[in-house]
C-alpha cells in the first residue's frame, strides 16, 4: 500500500508543459493542478470564462514549478489579448484534463462576453477544424 501512496505523492505537480509566448518574449510553464486546487478555484466563480482564467492563472509557473502570478494578477491576465492566451489555455486544458469541448465552450463564452462571434478562421485548440470551419452541404 505504501508504494501506491508514494506514487501518488510523486505524481502531484509532475505535469508541466512549457509554452513559448512570443508577445512576452519568454517560455512559461503550465502545470497540472490538483482536484482540490481546481475545486477551490471553481467554487466561488459562477462564470465559466472567469473560472477558466483563474485556473490558467494558478497553472502558470516558472521552470521550478513556482507560480508566476498571484491571484491579485487576474485583472492583468484578463487584459491580455485573447490570441496571446490561446496556446496557454490549450496547454492548461491538456495538462489539467479538460476536454476540448470544455475549452471551446469557455472560448465561446469569452466571445459572447466580448460581444463577438467566434472566429471561423481560428483553429480549434485540438487542431481539428471547428464545426464553423467545416464546409456545409449546399442544396441546389
Amino acid at each position: 500500500m505504501t508504494d501506491l501512496r508514494d506514487a501518488m505523492r510523486a505524481a502531484v505537480g509532475a505535469g508541466i508543459e512549457t509554452v513559448y509566448v512570443p508577445e512576452w518574449e519568454r517560455k512559461v510553464g503550465v502545470r497540472s493542478l490538483s482536484v482540490k486546487d481546481q475545486l477551490e478555484l471553481l467554487d466561488d466563480e459562477p462564470k465559466p470564462e472567469i473560472a477558466t482564467m483563474r485556473i490558467l492563472l494558478a497553472a502558470l509557473v516558472d521552470e521550478n514549478g513556482e507560480r508566476l502570478l498571484g491571484d491579485e494578477d487576474l485583472p492583468l491576465l484578463l487584459d491580455q489579448p485573447f490570441p496571446v492566451l490561446m496556446p496557454l489555455l490549450a496547454a492548461s486544458a491538456k495538462v489539467n484534463g479538460l476536454s476540448t469541448t470544455e475549452l471551446e465552450a469557455a472560448m465561446a463564452a469569452f466571445a459572447q462576453a466580448r460581444g463577438e462571434r467566434p472566429s471561423t478562421e481560428s483553429p480549434s485548440p485540438s487542431g481539428d477544424p471547428s464545426q464553423n470551419s467545416k464546409p456545409s452541404p449546399v442544396s441546389s
